[in-house]
């Protein structure tokens, strides 16, 4: 590895060179870096959607759910299916197993195999159609609103705006929400009809007939070919009404204006409408292209915004609702911030160790490796993001201990005599295998972050990844750099210029003083370690776990949820007193803008947070404050005001979370074939959450049971009638809901044509006068002449989960955590005595943090093996590596202390910290290690080795630590609550744990090689 060296002396122009090209491509690599607020996570889910319009739950379970979900299984690579069962309608949600990342091979097959379904399905299924773009993120959402404008007019700017800015070369995709659906209804007058003879069946085939866009085919004149366009689709309203046909009786022509009215219009209700500041609206969603910088996007759609606002009529107005630009950009300067802080306190640590002139000579690697890190991050795809800049954090106390080690051999060699070439080269010889084992068990430590075969796992990859590039950068660079310049600017006699401090000189003394009692007391000093384990191991019981912390965005949720069959008009009235409040700015004076969706979950605007189901009774609010304590307090609010002010709505106020799961949510899963079963069983749990003060939101995602009408067909009278169980089912899906005939084109808009009952079809007494029309014979008789009435009670909703029957009841506590609640749960859950074929399944944040521990420590055997053979290889030892790992749990007396001390919780983040430990320790072991063996070569007595080897290595040791928990405090401090208990655990564990291994090392090395010791001394006595 010398060689290494050797050529950046002898070809130091050309080292020279390429320091300047590492500085210059590292800046550029690190300003055009895309830019992300959390590591990009592929979201493996697509979306089935059928619908068999009328059909109860329980039908569309059978005919539609299970056909489906037995398809979707057969696909080898799908891990999951989510189910969700309505009348009329069923979703299923496909998710592929985590290892995958080819995902476009699989939606293709899944869709194959749908449309193979198709043809099996019962008469009149629409679908299944498969979406998968479901994990698409809307980067901006843009709201245009006025005053004086119809949702007609909005829509038609809407579409206008949508063509424009997919024109952008930062955008891959526009989607509008918030428009109504515009329908042309046919309403027949059923007196003229019947008194003329003409059924609807008539009408239906002359409008098929005529509406037509077909080909005509082609003349080839033998130098022309022409192309022939039949003309006969409708192009106006009048097309229709004028529409031509005979009546049965006489033969006479009827124009199709006389038996009925034609009237474009949109759906009332509206079924998705949207609030923007209360303000009905549309919005547009707009999806950045991949591969783009945020700052790109942002600068675009930030000036299309303001030049298209220029544009826009007089009260119309286009404002950003949820910008995720802006969110990218304040998260990146907090931790480039972070990072630049971390960098002038790891030099300044450096150089009050080291002196000025070591010190910059050390120092120097610090911004190279940084440089370096970022070039390798641009060749690994790494993006800058929240993971990737605290991994350049969390390692650069690590990185300057390779230059540490390297720059002290070369001036320790120079003091005895060496010159500085022959000193480096030497230097680097013998260190370098050392010091590559040292970042390899350190990168070890880290791969099961890496391997892991989760999201947990590529949520953290990058973590991993720039960690090994950042080290190995390290070790490249202290191999090249330091060498030569410890050549160019140490003197020929080094001794002043790089002397150790004084203040270093006494904590030595001090140290040398304290190992040596604790080399005489050995055995007491091992058992009180083993206690203080013990009592560590016993402490980390009543640490609070939380899997992960919440978001710091300035942004809340709130869901508001009216019972299961409100239509979308009452609960948009419900909504609309919510959002009158929520404007009030002498209230409310921290929101700043809010954005509503009604009967829809509007698009993913963030990663981590899945659309809302549609359902006409649910409202989705995103609310935008000052800063995230704006927010929290109008958490509170918000909640107080729904459970006060809106006592026909169940609702919550919720702060954003980062993991798959909401913060703090308990989900039990109860899952069996028999509905009312798991009702019953549904009902305990929730009275059980109840009982606990201070539980909120407690839900049933099956929520309540609807009424329905029932129409039993009296076959009898129906054959004798000459009805038919379709030609009842048909006449009343028309006549209430309508029945589509045709589609009406107008320009690049497809309009759906609906004949449908007039006004009075909202009157429940008409239904037993419904007009139903035999197919066969065009007879027409009143409903109740062939069928009687009833009515019952059904599940307004059936949820399943891999092909079961799933029932979810969920909540969560004011202050506890998931795993205190769950805890306070047991006994209730210990008695729900579940009959056989049923079973109680955990969700929620809890089950999120266990499979996301069970993938990162699935690799840990295999990388704890990895690291065993590089010491034992390192080392030709098996007694010296054993006494390196079992130092490993040391630091978790200090991370325990350290969470208990400041009241943490243990996070996901806070794991990471117990990993960095491990390599940290490692890392001191190994070079503590190495100190000894060398002494012991130069015929020094074990302990003698192990004073001075302490003593000799107890500053590039203390070095490393400071620099990292110095380096750690502008994280803690401001890197925001993400990363605080990751730095409380490093801080205390590192600081607690390296002056424990720096006695524990000798201490245990001592044990294991005194019997050593006594043979020398009897050589030695032999010998006189």
């Amino acid at each position: 590895m010398d060689k290494l060296t050797l050529f950046a002396l002898r070809n130091n122009r050309f080292t020279q060179l390429l320091l300047v090209l590492i500085i210059i491509i590292g800046s550029a690599s690190f300003l055009n870096a895309p830019s992300k607020e959390d590591p990009e996570i592929l979201v493996r889910t697509a979306v089935i959607v059928a619908q068999l319009p009328g059909m109860s739950p329980e039908r569309i379970e059978r005919l539609l759910t299970k056909p489906i979900e037995r398809e979707a299984k057969q696909i080898p690579e799908v891990s999951e299916l989510k189910s969700l069962v309505r009348t009329g309608y069923t979703q299923i949600k496909v998710t592929v197993a985590d290892k995958h990342f080819n995902l476009q091979p699989i939606w293709d097959n899944l869709r194959n195999r749908m449309n193979d379904l198709q043809s099996s399905l019962p008469e009149g299924t629409i679908g299944p159609i498969v979406n998968d773009e479901f994990g698409r993120v809307a980067s901006a959402t843009i709201a245009l609103y006025g005053d004086d404008y119809s949702l007609r007019e909005l829509d038609l700017v809407s579409e206008s705006i949508q063509d424009r800015i997919s024109a952008l070369s930062t955008v891959s995709q526009v989607d509008i929400y918030g428009v109504q659906d515009e329908r042309i209804w046919l309403e027949p007058d059923t007196d003229a009809m019947s008194r003329l003879g003409v059924s609807p069946g008539v009408l239906v085939a002359a409008l098929q007939n005529q509406n037509i866009v077909l080909p005509g085919g082609k003349i080839n004149t033998g130098k022309l070919e022409l192309t022939i366009e039949p003309s006969g689709n409708f192009e106006t309203l009048a097309d229709i009404e004028n529409l031509v046909i005979l009546e049965p009786e006489s033969g006479q022509n009827i124009y199709l204006g006389d038996l009925l009215s034609v009237r474009r219009g949109y759906v009332e209700p509206q079924n998705t409408p949207v609030y923007y500041n209360g303000k009905p609206s549309v919005v547009l969603a707009v999806s950045m292209l991949s591969g783009i910088t945020s700052d790109s996007f942002g600068a675009d759609i930030s000036e299309f915004v303001r030049l298209e606002q220029q544009l826009l009529p007089a009260g119309l107005h286009f404002e950003l609702a949820t910008f995720q630009p802006d969110k990218v950009a304040a998260a990146i300067s907090s931790a480039t911030s972070n990072l630049f802080q971390t960098v002038a306190i790891v030099l300044t640590v450096v150089m009050l160790f080291l002196g000025f002139r070591m010190g910059m000579i050390v120092g120097t690697i610090v911004p190279l490796t940084m440089m370096l890190s970022f070039i390798g991050m641009q060749i690994w795809d790494v993006s800058l993001q929240r993971m990737s800049i605290a991994a350049i954090i969390v390692s650069l106390g690590l990185l300057v201990d390779n230059g540490i080690v390297i720059a002290e051999n070369i001036n320790t060699r120079i003091i005895q005599g060496m010159k500085r070439e022959a000193a480096a080269l030497a230097a680097s010889k013998t260190l370098a295998i050392p010091l590559l084992t040292s970042s390899l068990t350190t990168i070890l430590a880290f791969m099961p972050l890496m391997l892991a075969q989760d999201v947990a796992g590529e949520y953290l990859r990058s973590l991993s990844q720039v960690i090994i590039i950042a080290l190995m950068s390290s070790w490249l660079l202290s191999l090249l750099v330091t060498p030569l310049m410890c050549v160019w600017f140490f003197s020929a006699k080094a001794t002043q210029q790089t002397a150790m401090p004084t203040w270093v000189i006494v904590v030595n003394q001090w140290y040398g003083r304290v190992l040596k009692i604790l080399l005489n007391y050995r055995v007491s000093f091992m058992a009180m370690m083993l206690v203080l384990l013990m009592l560590a191991v016993y402490g980390f019981k009543f640490i609070t776990v939380q899997f992960m912390p919440g978001s710091e965005r300035n942004q809340y949720l709130v869901y508001l949820n009216l019972p299961t069959g409100t239509p979308t008009s009452e609960t948009a009235k419900v909504t609309q007193r919510f959002l009158t409040w929520l404007n009030d700015e002498t209230e409310n004076p921290d929101v700043t803008s809010h954005i509503t969706y009604i009967g829809d979950g509007g698009p993913r605007f963030f990663l981590a947070l899945a659309p809302v189901d549609r359902a006409s009774n649910k409202s989705f609010v995103v609310v935008n404050t000052r800063d995230l304590d704006s927010a929290l307090v109008m958490i509170e609010k918000t909640n107080n005001y729904i459970q006060q002010q809106l006592p026909e709505a169940s609702g919550q106020a919720k702060r954003m979370w980062l993991g798959g799961s909401e913060l703090g949510l308990v989900e039990y899963k109860l899952q069996g074939p028999d509905g009312a079963l798991l009702q019953q069983k549904a009902k305990l749990l929730i009275a059980a959450f109840a009982e606990i003060d201070g539980v909120v939101g407690i839900t049933n995602d099956w929520e309540n049971n609807i009424p329905k009408i029932l129409v039993e067909v009296d076959q009898d009278r129906a054959r004798r009638a000459g009805i038919s169980s379709r030609d009842i089912a048909l006449s009343l899906n028309g006549f209430f809901d309508g029945y589509k005939v045709t589609d009406f084109r107008d320009g690049d808009r497809v309009i759906p044509v609906l004949l449908r009952g007039n006004q009075s079809r909202n009157d429940f007494d008409k239904l037993r006068s419904v007009e139903v029309t035999s197919g066969q014979t065009g007879v027409t008789v009143p409903l109740i002449q062939v069928a009687d009435f009833g009515g019952e009670s059904e599940p307004a909703i059936i949820r399943r989960e891999d092909q079961q029957r799933t029932l979810v009841i969920s909540a969560k506590h004011r202050q506890l955590q998931a795993s205190e609640l769950h805890q306070l749960m047991q006994p209730e859950l210990a008695q729900l005595n579940l009959p056989s074929g049923y079973r109680l399944r955990l969700g929620g944040e809890l089950r999120g943090a266990d499979e996301a521990s069970s993938a990162l420590f699935a690799y840990m055997p295999h990388c704890f093996a990895l690291i065993t053979l590089l010491l034992v290889l390192q080392l030709n030892s098996f007694r010296r590596p054993a006494i390196i790992l079992m130092t490993i749990p040391l630091s978790l007396i200090g991370a325990v202390l350290g969470l208990t001390v400041t009241g943490a919780y243990f996070t996901f983040p806070a794991m990471l910290g117990m990993f960095s430990l491990a390599g940290v320790i490692i890392n001191n072991g190994i070079v503590l290690i190495d100190q000894i063996e060398t002494n012991r070569k130069a015929n020094m007595l074990v302990n003698d080795a192990l004073i001075e080897a302490g003593k000799a290595r107890l500053r590039p040791i203390l070095m490393t630590t400071l620099t990292t928990i110095l380096g750690l405090i502008p994280l803690a401090i401001w890197g925001g609550e993400f990363w605080y208990s990751m730095a409380i655990v490093m801080t205390f564990g590192m600081a607690v744990g390296t002056v424990l291994t720096l006695g524990v090392v000798p201490v245990l090395y001592s044990l294991f090689y005194r019997s050593q010791d006594i043979q020398q001394q009897a050589k030695l006595v032999i010998n006189i």
